[in-house]
């Protein structure tokens, strides 16, 4: 398909550039009820991603515009030439300040591409082994068990052509799935839900999550109504740490420079002054070893290499894709996929002081823009001065990053989709309700 499509964009008019990703995707898939398979599936699937580029002048000023289109499998010669001349004009209604796509020898990314293939299996020898590593976890875990599971392997093999000569690829592994498990209490069962993204088709790694969602679904079976607590110490904890540092990474990234939302400068305190707490130290990573999305290369073909961010709390640059860089006139860094925060100075031991511990939210969310973040409370624990930890459920918890009186991250660490850093943050004053 890709000669096909280089075809047809030759031949196409008023098409002024042009990128294609191809991604070749390998897949198995294994649905279990309980510990009954319900189905196994297999595909191999070729996709294809085309953006067309037009450029033009107004008013004086060389402007660019750009559509991006999904390529159908099997698209025969007269559908490839229609399909580009509608990208293309849907590109020439699209005018934004004309900007370079990433041309060859732009630099290696870090680390090599080849380093990538590490993770590749053999995927038919790879779903059995993940499917034990559930079961042995539940084996090991009283009080709560599997409800159904979804697990999906894949070795893909990605392709980032453009018109400017580039053509660059690597194989990558990607796990990914659904887990839900259930518990029965006082009043009555309960489920939770975990959505599955994982690096490296180990059972241990699978079992270990396992394991940490049966528990928490076992004390949220027991768990009694969250008080109505006013404002009170938070401490954030598993999987919506990760989503705070968002506000950070935004207000850091050139898109929201240009975009005028950007509250840091280079230079500046990302904390402000008065915050108590860690100060924070946060880098923009091409490769965590347990995370699905690392790549060597952006969508764009930029070379990825590690991107220190924030150092103790002073902003060191901004981020961002070679377009909005270019807006900037500051070095691309291209658009990294994983985040590396340095973890705290106090453990969970010490922060759990008279606080709400929250670990499991039905919907958590941050505005990124004003730093508003909130959800509603799955699961929690109501920690006392003494130490003891009594499970709580329902109201919501609130806050706001930019009026937090103290920050202090765990000194114990957690390994998420795109994320390595603090199991736990505990935030002062936020506002919680009760249920």
């Amino acid at each position: 398909m890709p000669e096909e499509l280089l075809q047809a964009l030759r031949r196409a008019r008023g098409v002024d550039a042009w990128r294609i990703v191809e991604r070749l995707v390998e897949r198995r898939e294994l649905y279990l009820i309980g510990h009954r398979v319900d189905m196994r599936r297999a595909a191999t699937v070729r996709r294809l991603e085309l953006t067309l580029y037009r450029d033009f002048q107004r008013e004086g000023q060389s402007l660019r515009g750009s559509a991006t289109l999904r390529v159908p499998t099997g698209c025969l010669k007269g559908e490839l030439e229609r399909l580009v001349e509608r990208g293309a004009e849907a590109a020439g209604w699209a005018g934004n300040p004309f900007y370079p796509l990433v041309a060859p020898g732009s630099g290696e990314p870090e680390p090599p591409a080849s380093s990538y293939a590490a993770h590749f299996v053999e995927l038919e020898q790879a779903l059995e082994p993940l499917a034990s590593g559930l079961f042995a976890a539940e084996r090991e875990t009283a009080g709560a068990r599997l409800n159904s599971a979804e697990l999906f392997v894949e070795n893909v093999r990605t392709r980032i052509l453009n018109s400017e000569g580039l053509d660059v690829g690597f194989p990558s592994f990607r796990g990914s799935g659904e887990l839900v498990v259930e518990a029965r209490g006082p009043a009555g069962e309960v489920e939770l839900f975990q959505e599955l993204s994982f690096a490296e088709a180990r059972a241990e790694l699978l079992g270990d999550e396992t394991r940490r969602l049966l528990e928490l679904c076992r004390d949220r079976a027991r768990a009694t109504p969250t008080p109505p607590l006013g404002s009170f110490p938070l401490l954030l904890a598993g999987e919506a740490v990760p989503q705070l540092f968002e506000y950070y990474t935004f207000h850091a990234a050139a898109e929201s420079v240009y975009a005028r939302l950007a509250r840091f400068s280079a230079g500046q305190s990302v904390q402000g002054e008065r915050l108590r707490g860690d100060a924070l130290t946060l880098s923009l990573e091409p490769y965590l070893a347990h995370s699905a999305s690392s790549a060597p290369w952006d969508a764009d073909g930029f070379p990825l290499r590690p991107v220190a961010l924030v150092e103790a709390g002073l902003l060191q640059r901004y981020w961002g894709p070679l377009r909005y860089c270019h807006y900037l006139g500051v070095p691309p860094t291209g658009t990294l996929p994983n985040l590396r925060v340095l973890p705290g100075s106090r453990s969970l031991a010490k922060l759990r002081s008279r606080c709400l511990e929250a670990v499991s939210f039905s919907d958590f969310h941050l505005d990124a823009v004003t730093g508003d973040f909130g959800g509603e409370l799955r699961l929690g624990y109501l920690v006392e001065e003494d130490g003891s930890r009594k499970p709580v459920s329902g109201g919501s918890v609130s806050g706001r990053i930019g009026e937090l009186a103290s920050m202090w991250l765990s000194a114990e660490t957690q390994a998420r989709p795109g994320y390595l850093g603090p199991l736990g943050l505990l935030l002062e004053p936020t506002a919680v309700t009760g249920g």
